[in-house]
Parts: C-alpha cells; structure tokens; sequence
C-alpha cells in the first residue's frame, strides 16, 4: 500500500528517485508526464509584418505554404459546389456531359409524352408526313392515309349538305301550303257582294279597266267559293268539276237596278250541263236579292236624292 498518493516529495517537490527514504535503487520509479500544451491565441502570435507586408522568419518558404493552401481550399469548395454560377457549367468535364445527356434524354421523353397526350386527329396532321419549306414527302404511307381520309370527309359533308337541303325544300314546300291554306280560311261571299254590286260605294266608280273612263281595277280574290253538292259528287268520282260560276260585275242603267243580271263565265264543254244548272240558280237569287233591297234614304238638303237611287250616266 503507498504512504502517498503522489509521485513526489511534498515537502521538497522532488520525485521520488531524487528524495526518497528508500535505496536509490528501491526506490519507487515515478511516470513520466506529458505536459499539457499551451493554446496561444492567433492575434498574440504575430509572425507577420502588416507594415512590410512579410513574415518576420522564412518569409519565401511561407508565402509558398500560403499558396499551396489557398489552392487546397479552393478546391475544396470547388468539390462542394461544383456548378459555376458564372459560366453556368460544371466544373467537372464529366459532371457537364453527364448533365447534358440527361437534358436531351428528359427533352426527347418530355416530346414523346406530348406526342402520345395529343388526340388522333392531331397524331395524322399533314406537317408530320409533308416538309412544308422542301415540299418534300417524309411519309407516303400516311400521305396516301391523309388523302383517303379527306375524301371520306367530303363524302359526308355530301350527305349532310344534301339533308339540308331536303331539310330547306320542304320548309318552303310547307310555307307555300300554308299561303294557300290562308284564303281557304276566309269566306268567299266577304267579295261576292262587292263584285256583283258593280261600282265602289265610297268612290261612285265602276270596276273594269277602262282609264279613260276612271274605271277602278277590281282585284279578283284569292278566295274559293263552297263546292255544290252536285260538284262534291263529282270529285268523289273523280270526274271533272266545273268551279261554281264567278259573276262578271255589269254597270246597272237607271231605273232598271232592280233587274240586273249578271253575266257568267263559259264553262268547259264537259261541265256546261252543271255549270249552266248553278249559273241559272245563281240569277235567280240574285235577282231575289236585289228585288229585296230597301231603297237608299235621301240626303237632308239635296234635291237629287243618294248616290244609291240616282241613275248612272253610261
């Protein structure tokens, strides 16, 4: 067991193979110890002149350890970083052909992508088989496709422009139907009355052609007169049907209005026995009719009485 847990003599500061009670060579051989190393701060360690701009001791041989190290460090960030910022490149001639097969291996998928994204329509487009600046024909096959599928196109629109046009016939087809069926819609006897009158109440005119006697031109109706039981049979039959007779308006003399007559139109040769038959019935209602009508009442203060008892002048 030691009698002290120190390697020296606490009195005299000696180690033990100096001062020791013992036999110079019993005595206890102590460890060597290495002393701690002394850290001096960089600024207190001033080997550099910043007046002269040199080292105060092997000046040549620092300066070249201080290049050698800048070099060092420099590519030490160099390995860091290795893209340029300034040349945007790599450093590394590997690192830049690297990245540049990767840029055209990432354009040419991004361009396949997009080429397979596009529709049909678009994947058949003519610029894809026709160089249009050296007119030249990069594919036949798809040229011929091209040309095929364009007159197929035309051959459609073929059909479909000629429905329209069935479509438009038989929209005026219907609207000239529908003109027709306008008259039909309105009574003939609306016209009878001022035609078989003769003149215009309100304008004292006869109705003819005439200018130089200021006949007034009397439109004929659009309107079709009933059809006669007889005639009824007739077209039912499939027999030719005379149209009821369309009396010719007659200019009345004075004092015979009472016995007016109208005159009829000729009549095929075929229909003459109906036509005569309808005619003969149209007088004689007419006849009844006119024999029927109460005379006009004068006008207070006129001693020529109304334009409808006073005789016309031929």
């Amino acid at each position: 067991v030691p009698d002290t847990g120190v390697d020296y003599n606490i009195i005299s500061n000696l180690r033990f193979d100096a001062h020791h009670w013992a036999h110079p060579q019993k005595r206890p051989i102590p460890k060597d110890r290495v002393p701690k190393a002394r850290m001096v701060p960089a600024l207190l360690h001033k080997d550099f002149n910043i007046l002269t701009n040199r080292y105060l001791e092997h000046h040549e041989e620092k300066v070249e350890r201080d290049r050698e190290l800048n070099l060092l460090e420099a590519a030490e960030k160099m390995r860091q970083q290795p893209f340029n910022p300034l040349s945007q490149k790599f450093c590394d001639a590997r690192l830049e052909e690297r990245m540049r097969a990767c840029q055209d291996a990432l354009t040419t998928e991004v361009k396949l992508r997009n080429e397979e994204a596009q529709p049909l329509s678009y994947r058949g487009n003519i610029t894809n088989c026709y160089d249009m600046l050296s007119h030249q024909v990069k594919d036949p096959e798809l040229m011929d496709y091209i040309k095929q599928s364009e007159g197929g196109r035309k051959v459609r629109y073929k059909t479909r422009f000629r429905f329209e046009e069935d479509v438009r016939h038989a929209d005026v087809k219907q609207e000239d139907r529908v003109k027709r069926m306008k008259p039909l819609q309105i009574a003939h006897e609306r016209f009878t009355t001022e035609m078989e009158r003769g003149y215009d109440i309100l304008t004292n005119q006869d109705f003819g052609h005439r200018k130089e006697k200021h006949e007034k031109f009397l439109h004929t109706p659009r309107t079709k007169p009933l059809l006669t039981p007889w005639q009824k049979v007739l077209e039912q039959t499939g027999e030719a049907v005379a149209g009821p007779c369309v009396p010719v308006p007659v200019k009345p003399t004075g004092g015979e209005l009472a016995a007016v007559g109208s005159q009829t139109l000729r009549l095929p040769d075929e229909a003459a026995r109906s036509g005569a038959l309808s005619a003969r019935s149209t007088q004689s209602s007419q006849r009844r009719r006119l024999e029927a009508t109460p005379p006009a009442p004068a006008i207070p203060g006129s001693a020529a009485g109304s334009v409808y008892s006073k005789a016309k002048d031929n």
